[in-house]
């Protein structure tokens, strides 16, 4: 059978738009733990952060779930957590969502209610919980993990090495993801990993960022560093991309043209 070389066309946006934000109620937050009532959200981010960030990433990590079948109409789901090292995700879940997200189903309340722990004599515990399924459409399901590791650990490395074929180099980790900031190393970053990876690598990450930009939008993540570290991964995976398949006319569009002076100069020697 002769094989077809056909050609697809993927129009994308320069720049990825941010939805515009509800902000986090402080209702929301205090039906779930009263003493929160009058705590921004950005401090109870923080506060979750440093009590629970990489314990309860440990717990999320050993969790399994029997797969949910199409046509499946439970209304609750086994849950087992075979790393039970911090307090059940239940409760936590819904802080960290509510702390972040102005756009959230109605969720309910976490609880422990029929939890059983099991343990073997050693530091492993095991817990089995039956949790209440709450429907929700996520746009990209398969990036929503991520989402959720950063509002448990705001660890901005461990979303780099999601979001990129290589992480930043310790030089320009910094500014690579501030916007604002020394906008030619996000240009010389971008040069980088076109050099050194191929078109599919490259639009297999472009579309995890625009997967993420996605789910975003859908919950109104309100959060300016998450943000930023989106606009900053959009614009340099694109400029790769632009730069691999020899696109001259795209790559001057995304650094924004002569206006850029620098940037566009630096593209300029680089496309030769």
């Amino acid at each position: 059978m002769a094989q077809s070389n056909s050609t697809v066309t993927l129009t994308l946006p320069i720049s990825l738009a941010r939805p515009a934000f509800k902000g986090i109620q402080a209702e929301d937050l205090a039906d779930i733990d009263l003493s929160l009532s009058d705590v921004p959200p950005r401090h109870v981010r923080n506060i979750l952060t440093s009590l629970f960030g990489q314990s309860i990433i440990q717990t999320i990590d050993s969790v399994k779930v029997d797969p949910i079948y199409a046509g499946n109409l439970a209304v609750t789901i086994p849950v087992h957590i075979e790393n039970y090292l911090s307090d059940p995700p239940t409760h936590m879940l819904d802080l960290v969502l509510a702390s972040y997200c102005s756009n959230l189903p109605s969720l309910p309340l976490g609880t422990d209610e029929g939890a059983e722990v099991l343990t073997d004599g050693s530091d492993r515990t095991t817990l089995h919980i039956t949790l209440p399924i709450v429907p929700f459409c996520l746009p990209s399901p398969s990036t929503f993990g991520t989402l959720l590791r950063f509002m448990y650990t705001r660890d901005l490395s461990d979303l780099h090495r999601a979001l990129f074929p290589c992480a930043p180099s310790s030089f320009c980790q910094l500014s690579i993801f501030e916007t604002a900031a020394l906008p030619r190393v996000q240009v010389h970053y971008a040069k980088k990993i076109a050099d050194e990876y191929s078109e599919l690598v490259l639009m297999k990450h472009l579309m995890r960022v625009f997967g993420l930009w996605r789910n975003m939008c859908v919950l109104e993540v309100d959060d300016e560093t998450m943000w930023n570290t989106l606009d900053a991964a959009w614009f340099v995976l694109l400029l790769a991309t632009a730069l691999k398949l020899g696109e001259r006319e795209a790559a001057v569009a995304i650094v924004g043209g002569q206006e850029n002076a620098e940037e566009f100069h630096l593209l300029q020697a680089f496309l030769g």
